[in-house]
């Protein structure tokens, strides 16, 4: 845990943190945030001790930035790898649960999440498009993408932590070549979006208007969906 509060000290040092909705996080804000992060962290450490979680060895150090260019478009995909996992074992038991030298290429990451609202699962894992496009960077190769999820609990709640597992092959990246072509033609970005046709299709969770991390979600609201005095009648 030292170790982990000496990582929070180099990552939030001299800047600055916003909530959802823009606002920007005050000292306590910031030091309530470091409190849960820490106990979320432990419970999953605990979990992992005692069995109830499989522990995952890592290939190589963790984190990672990778990018490759995505065929036939202008762009470039980029992300940043949490981990690669070697070896699933049962800490408890010594068993090995999982060997990762097989042939796949096993990617990892690390997500917090709600318990109650759009909480991760199977279903969940297998339409993200994050395993797709980190496999892609990595070669196109089959891909076995490893969610180690940690849900949000209150202090007085039981630490809750998924293993998911989710795979993607050729069929997977060759979507995903498409459609970023299709987004590349149809915002006309070889002629710098002058001609561009950017269609909303806001995401609505935890009750507000959209869950998209964007820039433009106000300026999307008002041009698109603002009713204002109107009742439709």
């Amino acid at each position: 845990m030292e170790m982990c509060q000496a990582y929070w000290d180099k990552e939030v040092e001299g800047k600055e943190f916003y909530d959802f909705k823009g606002n920007r996080l005050d000292a306590d804000q910031i030091e309530e945030a470091r409190v849960d992060t820490l106990r979320w962290l432990n419970g999953y450490i605990a979990k992992v001790k005692s069995g109830e979680v499989p522990f995952i060895e890592f290939a190589t150090p963790p984190e990672q930035d990778v990018s490759a260019p995505v065929e036939g478009t202008v762009f470039t995909a980029r992300g940043y790898v949490d981990f690669f996992p070697s070896k699933v074992t049962s800490m408890e038991t010594g068993e090995v649960l999982m060997d990762c030298k097989d042939d796949y290429m096993h990617i990892g990451d690390f997500k917090t999440g709600s318990k109650k609202f759009n909480a991760w699962n199977q279903a969940k894992a297998d339409i993200d498009l994050q395993p797709t496009v980190y496999g892609y960077i990595m070669g196109k190769k089959p891909v076995a993408f490893h969610y180690v999820v940690i849900e949000k609990t209150a202090s007085h709640e039981k630490p809750s932590i998924k293993h998911i597992i989710t795979y993607r092959g050729k069929e997977d990246y060759d979507k995903f070549e498409r459609l970023v072509l299709d987004f590349q033609e149809s915002t006309d970005r070889a002629n710098q979006y002058e001609n561009g046709k950017f269609y909303p299709e806001p995401v609505m969770g935890f009750g507000r208007f959209c869950s998209k991390l964007c820039s433009f979600k106000d300026m999307c609201w008002k041009k698109n969906f603002d009713r204002g005095d109107v009742r439709g009648e």
